[in-house]
């Protein structure tokens, strides 16, 4: 039986042919920002050609380059309208479906377009593919057939040609560091958006050979991710009307900034270095050591672990009915953000599964030290305040911390922050208390229930801290959200916060 009146959703059909327009204007939209990106690479190569011409063959390759950057822009285009057209359409046609019908209908489009989309970022790499890998984190908010095609983007991605990737070895570092660097393992054992890892040997003056993971940028990655941030910001300026309503600005910007903060590795070994001293001695948890003489801009060397990654180790715990294994290991993941942040006041902001691993013995992993954000004294304590406030209920008091760090809204009214800090707390705050996790339903209402208050009175401007923040905390909150941990998050918590209150008793007693 079809269904005229409604939709799977319950919106009428009258809705329905509204959306249309919408969806039209946000495709054509959507259109002018790659047109515009794939002009900006166009006006590059012809200038390029203009100034270069007849000359030496490192221009020419430049211009080839750019030539297929281009091209990759305009791919990447056409594969983001092909997805948003295909489910707004999806939506519309499923009006005059059963409802059955429609499932099925919306079970293989998941599959296609999934498959459509990781494989657009194996090809073309770069940006997009960093994208695939935060998602492949929201097992809470995506379909399973999304999920299990982008795990294969955390580390599985086609690596760089071995010769190149030698090439950037030997050029990256010295003839005397290079030459003890040897029993290079190809292909890599993991590669990424950035870069890929290799097992090799390396002989160390005081210890001898020592098991390593050689961590290599790939070739050329710095000028491509560039311009795909470039297509970001251009794609998220014509569809900002589609979006809800947000400071976009501040998360774009704040997105741009992390990501080009991947592409030193120096600057990754000196916070690889510093993490490791903050947990030295930590029970269960580890952050190999780091061959800081034997990194430069893009290699980086670190101890070789033996372990399995996060989402491997979980899924064979939860298969074999050990949830004793899947809680520890997540709470102690929990525990180690929430002392990175409130506690040093610097955290690892690129949250998603691939960048952690489990030991046999249960121990937990941290790895990929690329994307880290600070935070200053009065921020870091200002979000101690808030997640206090929260866990305790007092919205009150969360709404007044939110202000004072810089959140605000278009009326000056609280009622859009508190329902934020409410999906992103409160269920941290039942669980402490003892409660449930919620079901998918829950989320959901509060879902439309937060893009209300935000349609009604849309924040206007948030802390650039915060962005990376709350990537963390989604990323976070879909794990636990789809294993469900038995979590002590008393234990997990209570502690860092204890340590906060002794350092503001200090920071008053010295001052008095």
């Amino acid at each position: 039986m079809t269904r005229v009146a409604e939709t799977q959703d319950g919106v009428s059909l009258k809705g329905s042919v509204k959306a249309v327009d919408g969806w039209l204007r946000g495709i054509e939209r959507l259109a002018w920002g790659v047109r515009e990106a794939v002009e900006v690479a166009e006006e590059r190569r012809v200038a390029l050609k203009r100034g270069l011409r007849g000359a030496t063959a490192k221009a020419r390759e430049e211009k080839q380059r750019l030539s297929s950057e281009s091209e990759r822009a305009l791919k990447t285009g056409r594969t983001l309208m092909a997805l948003v057209a295909g489910y707004r359409w999806h939506g519309i046609r499923s009006a005059w479906q059963s409802r059955a019908r429609a499932a099925d209908s919306l079970e293989a489009l998941h599959q296609k377009h999934a498959d459509a989309f990781v494989q657009t970022s194996l090809d073309h790499g770069g940006a997009l593919l960093k994208v695939g890998q935060l998602l492949a984190a929201r097992r809470d908010l995506l379909p399973r057939v999304w999920t299990e095609a982008l795990e294969t983007l955390c580390d599985q991605v086609p690596p760089a040609p071995e010769a190149a990737a030698r090439q950037l070895l030997d050029e990256s570092l010295s003839p005397e560091q290079s030459s003890r660097i040897h029993d290079i393992e190809w292909p890599p054992v993991a590669a990424a958006s950035i870069g890929q890892v290799h097992r090799a040997i390396v002989d160390v003056d005081d210890d001898g050979p020592c098991r390593v993971a050689l961590k290599l940028q790939r070739p050329g990655i710095a000028q491509r991710v560039g311009f795909d941030l470039e297509l970001l910001e251009l794609v998220a300026e014509a569809l900002a009307s589609s979006l809800p309503p947000m400071d976009h600005d501040t998360i774009v910007a704040e997105i741009k900034a992390t990501v080009l903060s991947e592409l030193d590795y120096r600057e990754e070994a000196d916070a690889m270095h510093r993490v490791a001293e903050r947990f030295a001695g930590r029970a269960g948890l580890r952050v190999p050591h780091v061959f800081e003489e034997f990194c430069s801009e893009q290699v980086l060397v670190s101890e070789w672990v033996d372990a399995k990654p996060l989402l491997v180790a979980l899924d064979a715990a939860a298969e074999a009915g050990d949830r004793g294994r899947v809680s520890s290991v997540l709470e102690l993941l929990l525990s180690t953000y929430v002392e990175q942040i409130l506690v040093h006041g610097e955290f690892q902001a690129d949250a998603h599964p691939g960048n952690f691993l489990v030991q046999a013995d249960g121990t937990l992993v941290l790895i990929d030290f690329g994307c880290m954000r600070r935070l200053s004294p009065a921020m870091r304590l200002g979000f101690a305040d808030i997640f206090a406030a929260a866990l305790q209920g007092d919205s009150q008091r969360v709404a007044e911390q939110l202000a004072e760090l810089g959140f605000r809204t278009q009326s000056g009214k609280p009622d859009t922050l508190l329902a934020f800090a409410d999906m992103m707390l409160g269920d941290l705050r039942k669980a402490l208390a003892g409660g449930d996790w919620p079901d998918l339903s829950d989320l959901q209402a509060r879902g439309r229930a937060l893009l209300t208050a935000a349609t009604d009175d849309p924040v206007v401007a948030i802390p650039p801290e915060f962005v990376m923040i709350g990537r963390v905390f989604a990323s976070l909150g879909g794990l636990f959200l789809h294993y469900r941990p038995d979590i002590d998050f008393g234990r997990a918590v209570m502690p860092h916060l204890a340590t906060l209150a002794l350092e503001r008793a200090g920071a008053a007693s010295h001052s008095a």
